[in-house]
């Protein structure tokens, strides 16, 4: 595999180095899940999801790095029918974002695991596993690491979903962030987070370099993308 990210394991995004629950998270939080809901994230997501949420049967769903979980609490309140059959684990490394993340889900059939994901391993067998938008945190060995571990819980469906770099990516979210979103930190970690997103074709050599196999892959507007493994039905 060609690795052609500028990933410095030194360099991190700012959430990433937050251990309180100040404004300063709680607004760089609030400006992810803004950008997620204008910028195709949750469009993305409910696209990916609707087969299996629409099934009239429990569903377990791990939700890998969830950040403020709120991709899969925007499911659950789009897809109303599921809120009374999905039992959602939500697991971030960081317990100051957990802090908000409860907040955000309080009333949500989620409860919310404070684990390193690399060495997470469930108390249950999911029916669903995501990660979204939080790929491009690893470096390309431990997001390999990842993709493993996280087809060997053999779910249903398992979906990584995240950005695609690209020049028109990055300038892209260099002008979003000059024009709009100018907070240092949510500007620090946009221009971060593009530059170390994989490319389309680095993320599909990498599922199969992770032994996914049969997988599938595709590009969403605003410089998304996704790969899967298993199916919804």
């Amino acid at each position: 595999m060609r690795d052609q990210r500028h990933f410095d394991p030194e360099v991190r995004e700012w959430m990433d180095t937050a251990v309180t629950p100040d404004a300063a998270l709680q607004g760089t939080l609030e400006n992810l899940r803004i950008l997620n809901a204008r910028f195709g994230a949750l469009r993305m997501a409910r696209t990916l999801l609707a087969p299996i949420l629409l099934r009239e049967s429990p569903l377990r769903w791990l939700d890998l790095a969830c950040g403020l979980g709120d991709i899969p609490a925007h499911c659950l309140e789009h897809f109303p029918g599921a809120k009374g059959r999905v039992e959602i684990t939500a697991v971030d490394a960081s317990e100051a974002t957990l802090h908000f993340a409860r907040q955000h889900g309080a009333g949500l059939p989620m409860r919310f695991v404070e684990a390193d994901v690399l060495h997470y391993a469930p108390d249950f067998q999911p029916d669903l596993v995501t990660c979204f938008l939080a790929l491009h945190h690893f470096s390309t060995r431990d997001a390999g690491r990842l993709l493993e571990l996280a087809a060997s819980w053999g779910a249903r469906l398992t979906v990584f979903a995240d950005l695609e770099r690209s020049r028109l990516a990055i300038l892209g979210i260099d002008a979003l962030t000059t024009i709009w979103m100018r907070q240092p930190e949510t500007q620090n970690d946009a221009r971060l987070s593009i530059r170390r997103a994989f490319s389309f074709e680095e993320l599909g050599d990498l599922a199969c370099l992770s032994g996914w196999c049969g997988f599938e892959q595709r590009r969403f507007p605003m410089f998304r993308q996704a790969i899967w493994l298993g199916n919804a039905t």
